[in-house]
């Protein structure tokens, strides 16, 4: 943990200085930093409208979803909301994270509504509505989230008459062996020279139950990693849902879960 006590040496001082600043930058090399970006996106946003209809510019962004694992953009996604996410906790001094897991074979809908109460605690505690999810279909379909949140939300969680114990809720204390955790079920393609790096890969095509993007981010995080440069946008690949009749219903991509509330 780094000392408040200011360095009595020049050099140390300037050390500590660079360190600070990378760890927690400050709002104006923030603001200097998304400046160019939403810049960018104005420009490109303006000529969009000007020469094509807007939903030209969703077709132009790439679907990074695999039905044997998770693929590499994915992954990349995934380790620039933890590294956002900490550089918030960072800041804040208040917020950590905090790590919840549901049990093998919870429904879409259920593990839908757990991460709304995750959204809507975030925002009674008045904190940023941080949060990334990761399914996983070894076991039984089930999902770890990743948020940032205080004791007090891990409390309530656990409490909950609808889903507590279905659930497991903890400190992240190793952020780094939490995400090579969860790289385990990547494809070969995305593990590929890189398994000292992620760790293990457990073998085989692990197909998620309904399909989908593997790794969602909640939308404020999303729009704040996207903005600041942290994570690339993508197109989403929404999941399937069977109707209660059993049938095939509607095509790949009919309905999608939000952890705002309502389908998409």
């Amino acid at each position: 943990m780094l000392s408040s006590t200011a360095p009595t040496q020049v050099s140390a001082g300037s050390k500590f200085e660079i360190q600070r600043q990378f760890l927690v930058p400050s709002k104006t090399a923030a603001a200097n930093r998304s400046a160019p970006i939403k810049k960018a996106f104005n420009h490109s946003e303006r000529r969009s409208g000007s020469r094509a209809p807007p939903l030209v510019v969703d077709r132009l962004l790439a679907r990074t979803t695999r039905t044997w694992g998770i693929t590499g953009p994915e992954l990349k996604r995934l380790s620039a909301a933890f590294h956002f996410m900490k550089l918030h906790c960072h800041s804040s001094r208040r917020a950590t994270l905090w790590l919840l897991t549901t049990d093998g074979g919870t429904p879409r809908p259920l593990i839908a509504d757990i991460w709304k109460r995750i959204t809507r605690l975030q925002g009674a505690c008045r904190l940023h509505c941080y949060s990334v999810i990761t399914f996983e279909s070894r076991g039984g379909l089930h999902a770890h989230i990743v948020f940032i949140g205080v004791a007090e939300i891990a409390r309530r969680l656990k409490a909950s008459n609808q889903f507590g114990d279905v659930i497991d809720v903890r400190r992240v204390r190793d952020p780094h062996g939490l995400f090579k955790y969860l790289a385990k079920e990547r494809t070969p393609q995305a593990g590929y020279r890189r398994d000292h790096v992620l760790g293990g890969r457990l073998n085989g095509s692990h197909r998620l139950e309904g399909g989908g993007d593997r790794v969602r981010l909640s939308r404020q995080l999303e729009r704040d990693a996207i903005d600041f440069g942290y994570v690339r946008p993508w197109q989403h690949t929404n999941a399937k849902r069977r109707p209660p009749d059993g049938s095939r219903g509607c095509s790949e991509g009919c309905e999608r879960y939000s952890p705002s509330g309502g389908r998409q």
